[in-house]
């Protein structure tokens, strides 16, 4: 790995690891997670954060077949391995849609950047369709994803990546775990 390698961290939030809904096999990915952000020689990490709200998480399909999950400033939101810096600078807020940024004195071996979105997939929030595209002009920077929801959100992620012209992608498989489609 090298300096255009990107770790993708997809939702590892206290909801999907013991929460409401739990992901199995989720909680024995942290020490993955800890190793890749430790030893791995990324330029960004980047946290994806599933975020909901009681007034409009009932409009959303998937609340027919989930409980409410991962409200906002709840500590089912929060992530489950914190950021390096203890800063987050929230940048933007569009339509419920977030974009954070961290800033740290000490660390400087990579950024961390995080959004938010309340659909499986990321491309539906604007923010972060404009920050990939000016911020990895090189088409071949390479993607490298841990965290949760496989068959979901990691999933709509990695198609969205490959539509814009995004090929070099890596998908952790002792860094990953799935949902069951009965429970999303």
């Amino acid at each position: 790995m090298g300096t255009d390698d990107v770790l993708i961290i997809v939702d590892y939030q206290n909801d999907f690891i013991d929460g409401n809904v739990k992901i199995e096999g989720s909680d024995k990915l942290e020490k993955f997670i800890r190793y890749e952000r430790k030893n791995g020689s990324y330029k960004d990490i980047i946290y994806t954060m599933d975020t909901h709200f009681p007034s409009t998480y009932y409009d959303l399909d998937q609340s027919k077949n989930t409980p409410i999950h991962c409200v906002f400033e709840t500590i089912g939101w929060d992530m489950r391995i914190k950021t390096k810096s203890k800063h987050m600078e929230l940048k933007e807020v569009k339509d419920h849609d977030m974009f954070y940024t961290t800033t740290s004195r000490h660390h400087k071996s990579f950024n961390e950047y995080i959004f938010t979105k309340n659909k499986c997939d990321i491309w539906t929030n604007s923010l972060y369709e404009e920050f990939v595209r000016h911020k990895y002009i090189d088409k071949q920077t390479r993607f490298h994803f841990t965290g949760v929801s496989t068959n979901h959100c990691i999933y709509y992620h990695v198609i969205g990546l490959i539509d814009r012209g995004y090929n070099n992608i890596t998908i952790f498989n002792d860094g990953t775990a799935g949902i069951l489609d009965k429970t999303y």
